[in-house]
């Protein structure tokens, strides 16, 4: 079936109900996800404004030991 066309669905309550639980679940997730993204987006851009060469790549041994 296009996207364009509508689903002949009947339109009763126990049905609707269904859809708008899983509507609802759906932005709680785009929310989530696009409060995530901001985050991630601010941090990354905080750290590039700080200089990330002052920092070893990622998973590179330190090159002092720190004592116990």
């Amino acid at each position: 079936m296009p996207r364009s066309e509508t689903p002949e669905l009947p339109g009763c309550p126990e049905l609707l109900t269904a859809m708008r639980i899983r509507l609802r679940r759906v932005d709680n997730q785009i929310d989530t996800l696009t409060r995530s993204r901001e985050a991630l987006a601010h941090y990354i851009g905080e750290a590039a404004r700080i200089g990330g060469a002052t920092y070893g790549p990622l998973g590179a041994a330190a090159s002092e030991s720190t004592p116990a």
